[in-house]
């Protein structure tokens, strides 16, 4: 986290050590960890986590030269080469004004998240909107809205670096925000820096409160949803992979097709309610009926609701022949 695949800036590949702390940063994220050392200088970082991974021993013995680092065992030793800091991080301060985040901030960021684009080629798409007590998402076909504890700044964030921040089990436990970045912190004072997206978010109003009827999921929809999806259309630039639902009285009926084969299952429930028919992606619909079990319908909009989620999915048009 922190580092550059690829160089994009002078040393984003590289652990920087400034007698304080270690840092890496590429542009887009920076990381500082908490670490009294000796010395100044720039590592790779590639090198160095190869070579400490291959010790099986808890503790090596470190000697500092004026050009390298040499790590000693009782049997071995290895001399990483020890470069001057040119990595551009001092003009990004660290605003000391942290806040609490909410409860379980991260773990409702990813519910959120379902709802974001992952096509870069839209960035607001792929980003989530904190604003208050509230964390949005929309992908133009579905939207989330999360309500949190605690409320917060207001911010777009991506969601891959949400992402990172969960990889990395950094556990933040507050922040703070600036005009271009947002930094988490966690126990052992360690700072996870992302820039932010600098944007105006999208409007949602017409995705907002959502009223129509209500019925609850079959338990066997998930396996259908599952089945269907294998001949499911292929998605492109037009036209989005669907699968059709058809619910009449006490049926809940899922039908798939495509050049390779196709699909059909009748499921059995108690159904009362006007008969609706749609077609929806089956990844979307598969992610909700996960993890809620009531859906509420205008017919050109699905709702699922809980006490601090609300999910919507917009249903698709039936193809034109």
């Amino acid at each position: 986290m922190g580092l550059a695949s690829k160089e994009i800036i002078s040393q984003s590949s590289s652990f920087v050590f400034n007698k304080e702390e270690i840092i890496a940063y590429n542009d887009e994220i920076l990381v500082r960890f908490p670490y009294i050392a000796e010395f100044e200088g720039a590592v790779e970082a590639d090198p160095l986590l190869k070579l400490l991974s291959k010790y099986k021993v808890k503790e090596l013995d470190v000697e500092v030269t004026e050009k390298e680092l040499i790590f000693k065992s009782k049997t071995s030793q290895a001399g990483v080469l020890l470069q001057d800091v040119h990595l551009p991080y001092e003009n990004i301060a660290v605003n000391q004004n942290f806040q609490n985040l909410p409860t379980d901030f991260l773990k409702l960021c990813k519910v959120a998240s379902l709802s974001a684009s992952r096509d870069i080629s839209n960035v607001i798409l792929t980003c989530l909107h904190i604003n208050g007590n509230k964390i949005e998402a929309c992908d133009r076909f579905r939207y989330s809205r999360i309500t949190m504890d605690t409320r917060m700044h207001k911010f777009l964030i991506r969601v891959v670096d949400i992402d990172k921040l969960v990889k990395a089990n950094f556990n933040p436990k507050s922040y703070s925000k600036d005009s271009s970045w947002i930094h988490f912190k966690n126990d052992i004072g360690a700072i996870f820096s992302c820039k932010l997206v600098n944007a105006k978010y999208l409007k949602t109003d017409k995705l907002q409160n959502v009223e129509g009827f209500s019925f609850d999921i079959p338990e066997a929809i998930q396996d259908a949803v599952e089945k269907a999806s294998t001949f499911s259309g292929t998605f492109n630039a037009d036209e989005s992979e669907r699968i059709k639902i058809n619910i009449t009285e006490d049926n809940f009926n899922i039908e798939s097709k495509n050049d390779s084969g196709w699909f059909k299952e009748d499921i059995k429930f108690a159904y009362k309610g006007e008969d609706l028919e749609f077609f929806i992606n089956p990844d979307h619909f598969g992610d909700a009926i996960d993890k809620f079990k009531t859906i509420t319908s205008n017919g050109s909009l699905i709702k699922f609701e809980s006490e601090n989620i609300y999910h919507v999915i917009a249903l698709l048009q039936k193809k034109k022949k």
